[in-house]
């Protein structure tokens, strides 16, 4: 391995290039105030490749360089990629959780790429250190089709990390699925248990051939907080998986509103993914104890009967 130090033109690196690119996307506002402060604390890697560099490792920093106006840096340069070196650049960034499920899945892709006695030995710290499923370490298909992911999608799964079986589920999906998925995380900023619930959503309606069609790329969501649009969202499909939830649920909120007027509040499962409905009921000092029985006194039994015959 022959490397060299030199102060590098922007010119001459190709920034389009993320080939080894294993970080997350986000750039910490840490860091930009640190290379403002300080500038580059560590000198990024590059690989000379014909007349122009690739960027090994610090995608980031450059980035950041290059954006507050500077067009030159200190740079370490290696003459050909180093699986070694790339190993212990990523074992760092492991160290400071600087990478995310996809940037694992990379990682293993690169390492296993070429052949050396670190892909050899790689294998085991791919699977108990990085978590990575041997169901996706052992298939080139379905690292690529990770690694093709949306750009929103991409991104979502690299900042929230939510699981390798999510990103599994995932690569279950078909294009125009993921495609559709990416569109919804641009309209609703969903949280990672609702981002679970739709993906398992999906696949079952994509088992129903026909009813994807009826999934809209850019549904029409209403005004409101964050929470109430992924409620909207979750509505439709429950609406399209199961085709008679939509009745259902308006008989529910119309017996859920006949006991509230009585003063009956109820805890009611969402998606009558329970057996159990919960009933609430307040009374008020200046009412007296009576009020509670009377209270109870009011509550229809036909209406109850109804509430868990939906269930």
């Amino acid at each position: 391995m022959y490397v060299t130090a030199s102060s590098i033109s922007f010119d001459e690196i190709d920034f389009n290039d993320i080939s080894y690119k294993i970080s997350k996307p986000h750039i910490s506002a840490q860091l930009i105030h640190s290379i403002k402060k300080y500038g580059v604390l560590e000198e990024p890697v590059l690989i000379r490749e014909n007349n122009r560099f690739l960027i090994l490792s610090g995608h980031n920093r450059l980035s950041v360089m290059k954006d507050l106006g500077e067009n030159r840096q200190q740079c370490i340069i290696l003459e050909s990629f180093n699986p070694h070196l790339f190993f212990q650049i990523a074992l760092k960034k492991l160290y400071h959780a600087e990478i995310g499920p996809l940037g694992k899945i990379k990682l293993c892709r690169i390492i296993k790429k070429y052949e050396s006695d670190l892909s050899i030995r790689f294998t085991d710290f791919a699977i108990q250190e990085l978590g990575v499923p041997e169901s996706i370490l052992y298939s080139e298909e379905r690292m690529i089709k990770a690694l093709s992911f949306p750009p929103l999608l991409a991104g979502f799964l690299e900042i929230k990390e939510p699981g390798f079986k999510t990103i599994k589920d995932l690569i279950d999906l078909s294009e125009h699925a993921l495609a559709i998925l990416n569109n919804w995380l641009e309209a609703v900023p969903m949280r990672v248990n609702i981002f679970r619930q739709v993906i398992e959503l999906l696949h079952d309606i994509e088992r129903k051939e026909y009813a994807l069609q009826n999934i809209q790329h850019s549904p029409m969501l209403p005004e409101g907080e964050p929470r109430y649009k992924e409620a909207f969202l979750i509505n439709q499909l429950m609406s399209i998986r199961y085709p008679n939830y939509s009745m259902r649920k308006a008989e529910a909120d119309i017996l859920l509103e006949a006991l509230k007027k009585n003063g009956i509040y109820t805890t009611f499962p969402e998606f009558f993914e329970s057996d159990e409905v919960g009933f609430n009921i307040k009374i008020r000092k200046r009412d007296g104890s009576e009020s509670l029985f009377n209270k109870i006194g009011k509550i229809d039994k036909n209406i109850v009967k109804k509430l868990l015959d939906l269930l």
